[in-house]
């Protein structure tokens, strides 16, 4: 028997209840947690991307005359994306999106074998 937080804010888990780290809930097993990859090749990505129907803006975006010239060379040209690179930050910044869009690309991404 384990004790976890029924709201999901706290991962963590014991074997007492821990009401200040809001571990209160009682379970039999414990829950699966997703991992979210880190990096992906570059097909899962634009996979993930056209999926998604951010394509055409993340290349428009890429395309863009504002856009640094090395974040483009690094879109046309990458194997792989990371995460947290430069290029990932940027352009998720440019499109405003929050840290848990790139999960969720990345997540997506994992799931296509290519």
């Amino acid at each position: 028997m384990y004790y976890v937080d029924p709201t999901g804010k706290s991962s963590g888990w014991s074997i007492r209840p821990q009401p200040g780290l809001g571990l209160t809930k009682v379970v039999q097993t414990l829950p699966t947690i997703e991992s979210i990859p880190r990096a992906v090749s570059r097909f899962q990505a634009l996979a993930a991307l056209q999926e998604s129907g951010d394509l055409d803006a993340v290349m428009a975006w890429a395309n863009s005359p504002t856009t640094d010239p090395i974040h483009r060379l690094a879109l046309e040209n990458a194997t792989d994306f990371s995460a947290d690179s430069p290029t990932i930050l940027a352009g998720a910044s440019a499109m405003g999106w929050p840290q848990s869009k790139i999960d969720a690309l990345f997540t997506a991404a994992a799931k296509f074998a290519g």
